[in-house]
């Protein structure tokens, strides 16, 4: 099994989505979205576990559909798709 990430390196995760999508250009608002929404999962008071099973990420200010699918990602498999493309375009250590 693999190890549950927490609310910090899951905000760290997509801090660094935010960052390639930036580099990536072009995608200004969404790279501005998965900045705010690592910035409220880093601040959530309430459990993440919880959040995701209840299927309540979308009230968490900051959080819409797309950004929580890849809180569910990262919380539930370690690791996100999208951050695996991403960092497939860019040269390792990039960020």
């Amino acid at each position: 099994m693999k190890l549950r990430l927490d609310k910090y390196a899951i905000a760290a995760a997509l801090q660094e989505i935010g960052i390639l999508l930036e580099l990536k250009g072009g995608e200004f608002y969404k790279a501005r979205a998965y900045k705010l929404g690592a910035r409220s999962v880093a601040e959530l008071s309430e459990d993440l576990g919880k959040l995701i099973k209840e299927n309540r990420l979308t009230f968490v200010k900051g959080i819409g559909y797309a950004l929580a699918k890849q809180i569910e990602e990262l919380y539930t498999t370690g690791e996100s798709s999208l951050l695996n493309d991403l960092r497939g375009k860019f040269p390792p250590g990039i960020v």
